[in-house]
């Protein structure tokens, strides 16, 4: 691990995006990342990630009605913010019905 880490914040400047990925559900990256990619102009972005059987409950909890999915947009935002990197990719491989699609529109 120290040597992919070593390769890849030697090499940042070489990155324009740079997303920080775990199997859990919501992976923040972590301080040095956002201050290597800030010293080196690259964006820099969390994962929400829904898989498997439970990412399908997850899914439902994330997006089933407008009020949820703006909320929790609202929180992952903050975090965001106050953790200082970009943004969020969001991989969702679980199953989902594309009528929630609708309540995660313009948020």
């Amino acid at each position: 691990f120290l040597l992919f880490f070593l390769f890849c914040f030697h090499f940042q400047h070489n990155l324009q995006i740079f997303v920080y990925f775990s199997h859990n559900a919501c992976s923040f990256p972590p301080y040095s990342y956002i201050v290597s990619a800030t010293n080196n102009n690259t964006l820099i972005f969390g994962c929400i990630l829904t898989e498997w059987a439970k990412g399908k409950a997850e899914n439902l909890e994330l997006f089933g009605s407008k009020e949820k999915a703006l909320s929790y947009a609202e929180k992952l935002a903050e975090i965001c913010h106050h953790m200082g990197f970009h943004g969020y990719l969001v991989n969702v491989e679980a199953s989902l019905d594309t009528k929630f699609l609708e309540n995660v529109k313009g948020t």
